[in-house]
């Protein structure tokens, strides 16, 4: 796997630099994160070297690799299980599933935002959807190397098992459910955020315990009808997060 940009190389450098193999810098980089980046590398015995952009653009399929890439060992899942330990740090954990979002910059989005308000981990599907791929972890900015994320079979499987450790599961769905501004949302509780193109899964949708929505501005007159999941998702983590009043 290959990680690409300044802040997710140094983050990965910060949370398991063991399984970076080699980093690789731009000759015509520079900047107070490269010297960081090899301060780093140093301090850790990593390999680095100073290469042609021309190869790194290349390397990273031309996209916006900001000078600098490292060689990794993929990104491991965690498990379900490992998810519902990691949120009884907290006493009002909040989690997130995700039904079918295979957009790999949503993903990676979501994971940033998740990180930022303190989202205790994200459970994705094996199938039909976006996996822990270069892609999002540049898009998340490094939150990757903070956010757990399980990979399960069956996501109404996981929200079974969470209801037995006594989450509530909420659904965010753009017609229906109460507002998310200034819900009374009981905790623990897991929020399950769903594609842009088809919403909830039928049987999801039932097993949810409620509803969210993100209402549109009272006067507003345009032809959207909703947000994009990422968007939509930074709104309702912060609703989540945030201590009542």
């Amino acid at each position: 796997m290959i990680i690409y940009g300044k802040n997710p190389v140094l983050e990965t450098l910060k949370t398991r630099p063991r399984e970076i193999n080699k980093i690789l810098i731009s000759k015509s980089a520079s900047g107070e994160n490269i010297k960081q980046i090899v301060d780093m590398a140093k301090a850790a015995s990593i390999p680095y070297t100073f290469i042609d952009i021309q190869k790194l653009d290349k390397l990273s399929n031309f996209k916006n690799h900001q000078g600098v890439a490292a060689m990794t060992l993929a990104k491991e899942y965690v498990s379900l299980e490992d998810i519902m330990l990691n949120s009884k740090k907290t006493d009002k954990p909040v989690i997130c599933l995700l039904d079918e979002i295979t957009d790999p910059q949503n993903l990676g989005a979501i994971l940033r935002n998740a990180c930022f308000f303190g989202i205790m981990g994200i459970i994705i599907p094996k199938r039909n959807s976006a996996g822990l791929t270069e892609a999002v972890a540049k898009i998340s900015s490094g939150a990757l190397e903070y956010v757990p994320v399980a990979q399960v079979s069956n996501i109404v499987y996981a929200i079974d098992k969470l209801k037995e450790e006594g989450f509530w599961i909420a659904g965010a769905d753009s017609n229906d459910g109460k507002p998310v501004r200034g819900a009374d949302v009981p905790k623990p509780v897991a929020v399950v955020l769903g594609s842009e193109g088809t919403g909830l899964g039928r049987l999801v949708r039932q097993k949810c315990d409620f509803l969210l929505k993100i209402p549109p501005k009272d006067s507003f007159t345009g032809n959207i009808s909703s947000l994009n999941v990422a968007s939509a998702s930074a709104i309702i983590f912060y609703e989540l997060s945030r201590p009542r009043e």
